[in-house]
């Protein structure tokens, strides 16, 4: 709601204005991640690398105000995802109705999508994947590429 009132006036939701919606979720993990940085070495590599993700999660294509509302608002807060009522151009998106191969991977420790945001159905075409990070661990953290990146590929290739 905060963010109403300048993305009317900009006609899209940049990140600059997203990010901080999201640290509001957990501010104390954002903080302890700017504690940890500070307690390295500036030679350290990890400082580097925190830097590049910042950059990584600081970056990134505005959202159409459209968009956001139907997101945040009716996916998220209303919970129409969970519910299985959330509609895209007037079609429900029904999970059960889709008969191709879903790969549902999500992180357990994911503070900006909710678990019940997550396909609750189980069926054969249906792999559910859990990975034991946050929101952006689960794509650039340190074990992403064994926890995330292998099994998505894997199951890529896979007939």
């Amino acid at each position: 709601t905060a963010t109403r009132p300048i993305g009317r006036q900009l006609g899209v939701l940049p990140v600059s204005l997203l990010n901080p919606l999201f640290w509001s979720l957990d501010e104390t993990a954002v903080f302890a991640k700017f504690e940890a940085l500070a307690a390295r070495e500036a030679d350290d590599p990890a400082v580097a690398w925190f830097a590049l993700v910042e950059d990584w999660a600081n970056s990134g294509a505005p959202l159409s105000l459209s968009a956001s509302r139907d997101l945040f608002v009716h996916g998220f807060q209303n919970n129409r995802i969970g519910e299985g009522q959330w509609k895209v151009q007037g079609d429900a998106v029904r999970p059960e109705q889709i008969s191709c191969p879903i790969f549902d991977i999500g992180a357990t420790r994911d503070k900006i999508v909710p678990k019940e945001a997550r396909i609750r159905l189980r069926r054969a075409n249906i792999v559910r994947a859990d990975v034991d990070s946050g929101h952006v661990g689960m794509v650039v953290g340190g074990s992403a590429r064994k926890a995330l990146w292998e099994p998505l590929s894997n199951w890529l290739r896979s007939p």
